[in-house]
């Protein structure tokens, strides 16, 4: 199953969806764009990509689900192991669904940032100076470190630092509460 074929079974609360067909250099397979790169040009102070008004929203690669999952897999097997322990465990999601529990749990996740924005109040300049700029400095943190690893322990030790650090940023917890509420009325409906 294609993810366009999965997103065309869920209800995206209007949120903007934009598919492609091949990955982006330096995205995920899934993400949310909620500035534009002017606006992230302003508050940075430097130049980001090119991407506009009309480019907000949702986007994901139109792979199949396990493709997805095995990118993901190959990036940060610690955190999608951990998101697939918490998926079996708080969900309930039988062990022949976990791929394709795991691509909606990231689907929903990056639906539930877009509505983070939308049912915060603030303005998209606002929301990143709340929310984002945290992310975007975690980030640039653990790049940091695990850069100076020297071993694969260690870089075993990063990530898995880096992601109980990032899943408790607020606007990730948002995200993750809203994928988990989402999730379990569409795990019955699929195949």
């Amino acid at each position: 199953m294609l993810i366009q074929d999965l997103v065309s079974q869920i209800d995206t609360k209007d949120t903007p969806i934009f598919f492609h067909n091949e990955p982006i250099a330096g995205s995920d397979y899934c993400y949310a764009r909620t500035t534009t790169a002017s606006e992230l040009a302003e508050l940075r102070g430097k130049k980001d990509a090119n991407y506009r008004e009309d480019e907000l929203g949702v986007h994901l690669v139109n792979l199949e689900l396990q493709d997805v999952y095995n990118n993901y897999l190959k990036k940060n097997p610690v955190a999608v192991s951990k998101l697939c322990a918490l998926l079996t465990e708080q969900c309930a999601v039988p062990t022949d669904k976990i791929i394709l529990a795991y691509v909606l749990f990231t689907v929903l996740h990056e639906i539930g940032h877009w509505q983070h924005l939308v049912r915060s109040g603030l303005t998209r300049t606002e929301y990143w100076k709340e929310y984002e700029a945290q992310r975007d400095d975690l980030w640039m943190e653990f790049q940091f470190m695990y850069h100076f690893c020297r071993n694969k322990q260690e870089q075993q030790y990063i990530l898995d630092l880096y992601d109980g650090m990032y899943r408790n940023l607020p606007s990730e917890r948002f995200a993750d509460d809203f994928a988990k509420n989402e999730l379990p009325q569409y795990l019955d409906l699929m195949p």
